[in-house]
């Protein structure tokens, strides 16, 4: 399948401009550096007590970052200074600055919205919380417009730069992720439908570290071991965090892989592999092609094992396919600013409204 071009994908999901939210979250993002570095000393005082390493352990800050931005990601709580910096450029050095690159722009996501011509009944009541990597800090900056003035606006809570495989056995961030769980339901009057994205990390990077050191000796290994902490996952984690009917969770297929070039894994040793992983802080391995491969066999295996187990598991195939480059699996660098995340309004819509859809088709 070819690539669809902006063009098109504007013309079939009608992405505009939500000028109000991305306003509302840029004066927000600075209010909440005004208080933060207001109170700067006695967070630092009140961390040192609590031995906290940084603010992702901290629970009250993750929770004040994420009711007044929508977002505990650091790349959230910084568009304000963004903004900012780019008025300041653009006063000094207006003819360097009058073409500004639509993939460059930090807030085109947030401007973005989409209308529903049918409105789901799960709209009213759930609010929509992605869950995981990175990722989740561009999945949670679009929102669905389902009737005058009213409108679906996820939030996000970022896990930090974790794998699948870690997270299935890090008891740590699972309490972590409990408390934050707790904290939004005391001040929300909605349901919660959480979903969770998380995976990428473990292909771009944990496969093939684990392929070059020979800590696993064939892909099959690699994948046997993926599925088995996904199922952790689901068992350890996901099922303590239902409560009745009150949260419904679900697990987003995983997204096509960087553009980016890896380390070969073939030749690469033993010692170049772990210098590499150690001293890299954006280590990547395998060809893109390789990874496409990997992401593809992956997400077959945790639908079928979700299906069989009866687990909400969220094949997103039609949505990716907008922003791939052909059928491969891999990210187009049109719609990537740093080629790893994807920053097309019109696919985060379109995946928020299967999202929706999947629900509803199941109730």
């Amino acid at each position: 399948m070819k690539s669809i071009g902006m063009k098109e994908l504007n013309y079939n999901y009608k992405a505009k401009l939500d000028i109000f939210r991305t306003i509302k979250v840029v004066i927000y993002s600075l209010l909440f550096n005004i208080y933060y570095f207001s109170f700067f000393v006695i967070f630092q005082y009140w961390k040192s007590k609590k031995n906290t390493l940084n603010d992702l352990d901290d629970i009250d800050i993750n929770l004040l970052k994420i009711k007044m931005i929508g977002s505990n990601h650091s790349r959230r709580e910084n568009l304000g200074f963004i903004l900012i910096k780019k008025i300041i450029l653009k006063l000094l050095f207006w003819k360097r600055f009058t073409t500004d690159s639509s993939k460059n722009n930090p807030f085109k996501l947030y401007k973005s919205k989409y209308n529903f011509n049918n409105i789901p009944k799960i709209i009213n009541n759930y609010q929509i919380i992605f869950c995981g990597d990175s990722h989740v800090e561009f999945f949670s900056r679009i929102n669905l417009f389902y009737s005058f003035k009213k409108k679906v606006t996820p939030i996000s809570i970022w896990l930090g730069p974790k794998t699948l495989v870690g997270c299935s056995s890090d008891i740590k961030v699972q309490n972590w992720l409990f408390e934050i769980v707790k904290g939004l339901e005391n001040k929300n009057n909605k349901k919660m439908l959480i979903i969770f994205s998380i995976g990428s990390i473990d292909i771009r990077t944990t496969f093939g570290y684990l392929l070059a050191t020979k800590s696993i000796s064939s892909e099959k290994d690699f994948f046997d071991i993926f599925e088995r902490s996904y199922i952790a996952l689901q068992e350890g984690l996901i099922e303590k965090l239902k409560f009745g009917n009150e949260r419904k969770i679900a697990f987003l297929s995983l997204p096509p892989v960087s553009p980016l070039k890896g380390i070969n894994i073939k030749n690469c040793s033993l010692k170049k592999a772990i210098e590499y992983q150690n001293n890299s802080p954006f280590s990547i391995f395998g060809s893109p092609e390789d990874r496409a491969g990997w992401t593809k066999i992956l997400n077959l295996r945790l639908e079928k094992i979700s299906r069989e187990r009866g687990w909400n598991f969220i094949n997103n195939d039609d949505a990716y396919e907008t922003i791939q480059c052909k059928n491969n699996y891999i990210i187009d660098e049109n719609f990537s600013f740093d080629n790893t995340h994807i920053t097309e309004p019109n696919f985060y819509a379109k995946t928020l409204k299967n999202i929706i859809l999947y629900f509803e088709n199941k109730s």
